[in-house]
């Protein structure tokens, strides 16, 4: 089945990532990775709506596809964003935050249904880079017409809905990812969010405690810097 505008903008409005939303940790990024071809976009898509439609979708595939899926198979390899969520919210329980507890983490529990971490995007598609936009060529949507109009019109509707989100969800945590979107993470938190230290705060009139992490490809970023990041939470939540 081919994607349809409809189903474009149902995604758009609708989507925001894995999991669920009364889990106790939301990791929220900039933008789903992938969609680096239309059929990849298209399979995605269907895969969704195969599942309902649903904000929150499986992350892990079903069990008849595990075996052959790279990331949950029996050979499963860490994926790098999902392992570095792993590793922090390993750190932020207590655990062992070596190489094969981070797989089981993110095989196991991540973005499980009934888990205790999610994971969100700020904007719906996928994308394989800010640099790269394939919508235009599959849709007639004028949203879709570029990445710049894209960003323009579905950004501030979707820090409103993040708001709102947060707000009636009441997670313990938020933790954004990425520095690039620093004042788009500000604007959903309702105030200043420090990014060095990094540390939580609890924001204005929410009891929800945010704090912005480094993207994993950041230049120089390390495992420490990760686990260090999960020990600080620990340490809030004793607090």
């Amino acid at each position: 089945m081919l994607p349809t505008d409809e189903q474009l903008l149902r995604f758009m409005d609708t989507f925001w990532g894995y999991g669920s939303l009364r889990a106790s940790f939301w990791f929220i990024g900039m933008e789903e990775g992938g969609g680096h071809n239309w059929p990849a976009v298209r399979d995605q898509l269907d895969a969704w709506e195969g599942q309902g439609a649903p904000q929150m979708a499986r992350l892990r595939p079903p069990e008849t596809e595990v075996d052959s899926n790279p990331w949950f198979g029996l050979n499963a390899r860490i994926q790098p964003y999902w392992g570095t969520i792993s590793r922090i919210r390993l750190a932020a329980q207590g655990r062992e935050c070596d190489r094969d507890s981070v797989r089981d983490y993110q095989v196991n529990e991540l973005a499980a249904p009934h888990g205790d971490a999610c994971l969100l995007e700020l904007l719906p598609l996928p994308s394989s880079s800010t640099n790269a936009w394939i919508y235009s060529g599959h849709s007639r949507l004028d949203v879709l017409m570029d990445r710049a109009t894209y960003l323009t019109e579905l950004m501030p509707r979707r820090v409103r809905a993040l708001r709102s989100l947060i707000g009636a969800q009441r997670p313990r945590y938020v933790i954004f990812v990425g520095l690039s979107y620093v004042e788009h993470w500000n604007s959903v938190a309702g105030t200043d969010l420090p990014t060095r230290p990094e540390r939580p705060v609890t924001c204005p009139g929410s009891p929800t405690r945010m704090v912005i992490a480094r993207h994993p490809s950041s230049r120089g970023v390390t495992r420490e810097y990760f686990e260090q990041l999960g020990r600080s939470l620990k340490e809030d939540a004793m607090g």
